[in-house]
Formats: C-alpha cells, structure tokens, sequence
C-alpha cells in the first residue's frame, strides 16, 4: 500500500497539468476573444485588469500545466494554480449570481468542476509531486 501512495501525486499532477495545458491552449487561437469573454464575464474588473488577465491566463495555465506534468516546482505551481482556480471559481459566481454557487437545489446543475481542480491543487501544494517527478529526482542526486 505504501508503494502505491507515492504514486498518487502523480496521478493528480497528470489531471491537473493535462487540464491546464488544454484550457492554455484552448485560448491562445484567439486571445482578443478571450479577453473580450474576461470583460463581459467580470465587468467590475477595471479595464487595465482584464486585459491583462485575459492575455496572460492561457500562457500561464500553460506554463503551469508543464511545470505539473513534469513534477517542477511542483508546491509552487500547485499553489499558484491554486490561486487561479479560486479566481475561477469567484469569477464565475460573481458573473452568474443567479445560479446556485455550489448545487442547484432542483439538481438541475451539476457543482462547479473547478471545486475538484481547486482540491487537487491543494492537495499537490501540501503533499508535493511525490514519485516520478523531476522535484523527487533532484532530491535524490542532491543527497
């Protein structure tokens, strides 16, 4: 069983790098259309704001996706990307307050995904990569 637990962070890392690499990519084909999604999604953000989170989320989720999937810097990216999926989280509910925030009382709705991706990332940001990762494998060579 405890050969097994080192396993699991990795497991976790390959969903959430895997997520955050395809949701990257995904915007930089049109990344004015994004910025203008940002806008009309968060209008309380000041100008300046939105159009820069706009134009360095896909690169970001990007960059933090490979970080995960190689097991670098992995408490750091994990807790950055938890930082991201809370602003997704609060974005979405500040731009849709008539939908339920967690569950929809009728089950019409299914709860926010970005609840799970937010518990991974915190998850990896205490645990860390665990086994196949180049953050264990430095460990190793520095002993």
């Amino acid at each position: 069983m405890n050969e097994c637990k080192k396993y699991a962070p990795a497991v976790l890392r390959l969903v959430l790098g895997v997520t955050f690499i395809l949701a990257g990519v995904s915007k930089l084909g049109n990344p004015a259309g994004f910025v203008q999604v940002i806008k009309s999604m968060a209008p309380y953000l000041p100008e300046l704001l939105g159009t820069a989170y706009g134009y360095a989320l896909p690169y970001l989720e990007v960059v933090l996706g490979a970080l995960l999937l190689l097991g670098l810097w992995t408490r750091v990216a994990a807790w950055v990307g938890a930082a991201l999926v809370a602003s997704f989280i609060l974005g979405v509910a500040l731009a849709t307050p008539d939908v339920p925030f967690l569950f929809d009382p009728a089950a019409r709705a299914i709860p926010n995904k970005d609840f799970g991706f937010l518990a991974i990332a915190i998850s990896l940001g205490l645990t860390g990569a665990g086994a196949l990762s180049l953050d264990a494998r430095g460990k190793k060579c520095c002993k």
